[in-house]
């Protein structure tokens, strides 16, 4: 059996993956990747997950944007950026030709996803809440609820919920970083 990195990228389609954790109806794709204070943010979909993405940039901000600087933390470091929406939690993490990247859980697994429009759909409306100041929420996140499944109307429920992430454990050297240097 071929090691699944050893697939051509044609196949990543959610036929070319049998495993129970994944979604048939979604396949591999990058959702809304734009420039963010000098780094680039996206969502990236797949058959198994839907993560915001954080990749390094030319440090550069645009207008009054106040860049971001990339961090030093090591894979499997949490590392805070704040958005109009909050402060987000991303995971360090390293692959092969991609080089580093930070990932903030969405969704894992995806299977409320009906088909992957929908899917496409959720992960634009979490990237329009992640920078709506109204989708704040305040205080402490709310509690974990059983999840409904996706439809269209249902595609802005990251901005109902806060799009925050599950509460994970912080390494003491978590820190944000969001702050100009």
């Amino acid at each position: 059996m071929p090691r699944a990195s050893s697939r051509p990228s044609s196949a990543c389609g959610a036929s070319a993956w049998p495993l129970p954790f994944v979604n048939q109806a979604l396949r591999v794709e990058l959702v809304g990747l734009r420039r963010w204070r000098g780094l680039w943010l996206g969502v990236l979909v797949t058959p198994w997950f839907m993560n915001l993405l954080l990749l390094p940039g030319d440090g550069a901000a645009e207008g009054e944007e106040v860049p971001a600087r990339w961090p030093v933390v090591r894979t499997g470091e949490y590392a805070q950026f704040a958005f109009p929406a909050g402060v987000m939690s991303f995971l360090a993490g390293r692959e092969g030709e991609v080089g580093e990247y930070l990932s903030c859980s969405l969704f894992s697994p995806v299977f409320e996803f009906a088909g992957h429009d929908v899917a496409r759909q959720t992960a634009e409306a979490c990237l329009t809440a992640l920078f709506d100041p109204a989708a704040a929420g305040g205080g402490r996140p709310p509690r974990p609820r059983r999840r409904q499944p996706a439809s269209v109307s249902s595609a802005t429920s990251c901005a109902v919920a806060g799009i925050r992430p599950p509460r994970r454990p912080r390494s003491r050297d978590a820190r944000p970083i969001w702050q100009a240097s």
